[in-house]
């Protein structure tokens, strides 16, 4: 499920209560918004406000890094983001990057992400000759997200109807949101359901499209892959599995590759080769 991944947020408009001094630059923010951060970051002394957009944004330092807290007109935390030299990564994201496709590529930034709501991620913006990519990974390691670079500067979450909110949570109880986007009026939204990551899809309206997991070969049913055993199919080496759910079926997605040949092969979990 890797997918370049394009940010936008929905906001309504309205009055701005900030204004800018004269010699510094700095803006004056509100009483929420200033009881907000000095309840999340207590033992800050020294912070620089500026007015991003609608966001009211405190830059300041803590723990030897540079933070960046973005918080709502009205008071609420949106995100904060602290700049990491990269041997400040957990050691799992640094043994994922270097055992990736990636690796090779130079490290131009590493960001961490918290949000309310939803794990941290960990952001590395890497470049190799023209090219500029930021790479998201969990907490855990795993790149779950890669987006060019150009595209996003900021980690403003895509707000969720009412609608997607309350299926997530009948569907998925125990799922926290990792990140969601937006794309050719489909909402894409990649959980954390436990140990598990899914990717769930609905309409514009909320109404639930799909969900997709990955699968380890291991783990695919012994029927699923005796019938690929006996396809025409079955030389070809194995490059991703998904499970793929749906409102009328259910079945794993096969990606395979022989040669420059790519074919994508559906049977259910009964052993049945699904054919379009």
């Amino acid at each position: 499920m890797k997918k370049t991944i394009y940010f936008a947020s929905i906001l309504s408009a309205g009055l701005l209560a900030a204004s800018c001094s004269d010699d510094d630059n700095s803006v004056s923010v509100n009483a929420a918004v200033e009881s907000t951060f000095e309840a999340k970051y207590p033992n800050v002394n020294k912070v620089d406000w500026d007015l991003k957009s609608t966001y009211y944004v405190a830059e300041f330092a803590m723990e030897n890094s540079e933070m960046e807290a973005w918080f709502s007109q009205d008071g609420n935390w949106i995100y904060t983001e602290t700049d990491l030299a990269y041997q400040q990564l957990p050691e799992v994201i640094r043994n994922s990057f270097e055992a990736g496709e990636y690796a090779s590529w130079e490290i131009d930034d590493v960001d961490k992400v918290e949000r309310p709501e939803g794990e941290s991620l960990f952001i590395m913006e890497v470049e190799s000759g023209d090219k500029e990519l930021d790479l998201y990974f969990t907490d855990e390691g795993e790149l779950i997200k890669v987006s060019d670079s150009s595209l996003d500067d900021d980690y403003i979450p895509l707000p969720l109807s009412e609608a997607i909110l309350s299926h997530l949570a009948d569907k998925y109880p125990n799922a926290v949101v990792v990140e969601s986007e937006l794309e050719d009026g489909v909402f894409e939204i990649l959980i954390k359901d436990g140990d598990t990551y899914r990717e769930v899809e609905y309409s514009e309206n909320g109404t639930w499209i799909k969900t997709t997991t990955d699968v380890k070969q291991a783990n695919v049913p012994e029927a699923v892959m005796t019938a690929l055993a006996n396809s025409e199919y079955a030389a070809y080496e194995i490059d991703d599995v998904e499970f793929v759910e749906t409102a009328d079926a259910e079945f794993y997605l096969f990606e395979l590759e022989q040669n420059d040949t790519e074919v994508y092969l559906k049977i259910s979990a009964d052993g049945t080769i699904i054919t379009e």
